[in-house]
């Protein structure tokens, strides 16, 4: 085989004659000459104005977060070598990508809490919503009037109270300011950050519990429930247990008391306690939170009622009923009945009270 033949690569095959490039005549060259020299005759064209300017922006901005979006969302998809044709391949690309959802864009910031519920007077500095179901933003003011109480979901998970005549501020989903009055906190099932409730007296900080911030005019009083907090004034931080009640004057005295998870002093948090849906859900799921929004430890009277009975599923509603009413009004439903042995619930079968002398 010649030379020539190897370089074709086609035995006898002569080489092909490629021209030379002529930048002269070459319409691709001519017409970009053209283009160059129509634009240096139109001149510098005027700066776009502020308006057309930002609208420009805004739509960059917002295209830019729709595609930061869709490419941190394509991340999480691992990738599948599967050993099939292009074809399949690409049908098989258009059919997952029909199947997972598609990313959208955010329509803002979310929300820093949800209000539960909400009885007389509630105030917010927004003018926005006070029905159940209203979302707050950050730096929202939420004021209660007399008479007026309101339960609130943060973002952090934890539950929030607002007894009368109080004001606070949403400073961010784990910090709260109290101007006056006292909030509930209730952060036992919630999995983030610590919440800091900050008063002109001091900052209280909640260590998985439940526990009441109450503002005077002249003192601050902190009750825990559940657990402990923290309250910090000036360099110091005091711990607070579960059952104390810790009051600062405004000398700066400290006193200290005992306050049971079922004190009277609670009645308050149980008027305004979010509802929660009984459909589906167990006789035990719900002796405990009972328990949980009473304080009272719930024993039955015997091991084998127990075991019978808490597994029942339940079903209606606790419309209008408090946590401390609720159990009388479910309990006969499930052949059961109940009552108060100090902070203790007791349950017991009904058929055991009427045989009872």
């Amino acid at each position: 085989m010649s030379d020539l033949d190897k370089k074709s690569g086609v035995p006898g095959s002569p080489e092909p004659v490629r021209p030379e490039p002529s930048p002269e005549g070459d319409p691709e060259v001519v017409h970009e000459e053209e283009i160059a020299r129509l634009l240096r005759l139109a001149g510098l064209r005027p700066a776009a104005g502020p308006e057309s300017t930002q609208r420009v922006r805004t739509a960059v901005h917002a295209r830019w977060r729709v595609e930061i979006r869709a490419r941190r969302y394509r991340r999480l998809i691992p990738w599948i070598a599967i050993p099939m044709a292009a074809a399949a391949a690409g049908v098989a690309m258009i059919a997952l990508a029909r199947w997972l959802p598609r990313p959208t864009p955010e329509v803002g910031p979310n929300p820093l809490a949800i209000l539960e519920r909400a009885e007389g007077p509630l105030r917010r500095s927004d003018g926005g919503s006070v029905l159940a179901g209203a979302e707050f933003p950050l730096g929202t003011d939420i004021s209660t009037g007399a008479g007026g109480r309101a339960a609130l979901k943060l973002s952090a998970g934890a539950s929030l109270r607002l007894d009368s005549d109080t004001t606070l501020r949403l400073v961010s989903g784990t910090v709260l300011d109290l101007e006056q009055g006292a909030v509930y906190l209730d952060s036992g099932g919630a999995r983030g950050a610590a919440v800091a409730v900050r008063t002109p007296a001091g900052t209280v900080r909640d260590v998985g519990t439940q526990f009441e911030v109450r503002l005077g005019e002249s003192s601050l009083r902190v009750t825990v429930r559940e657990g402990a907090a923290y309250l910090r004034l000036g360099p110091d931080d005091l711990e607070i247990q579960a059952g104390t009640r810790l009051a600062a004057g405004p000398r700066g005295e400290i006193s200290r008391t005992k306050v049971t998870a079922h004190d009277p002093d609670w009645d308050w948090v149980l008027k305004i306690a979010p509802p929660i849906s009984l459909e589906d859900r167990t006789l035990g799921a719900f002796l405990a939170w009972v328990s949980r929004e009473t304080g009272w430890q719930v024993r039955f009277a015997d091991t084998a009622t127990a075991q019978e009975r808490a597994s029942i599923v339940l079903h209606g509603s606790l419309d209008g009923l408090r946590p401390d009413e609720a159990p009388a009004a479910i309990l006969p439903t499930c052949g059961l009945t109940s009552h108060l042995e100090g902070g203790v619930l007791v349950i017991e079968p009904l058929d055991a009270l009427e045989g009872s002398p």
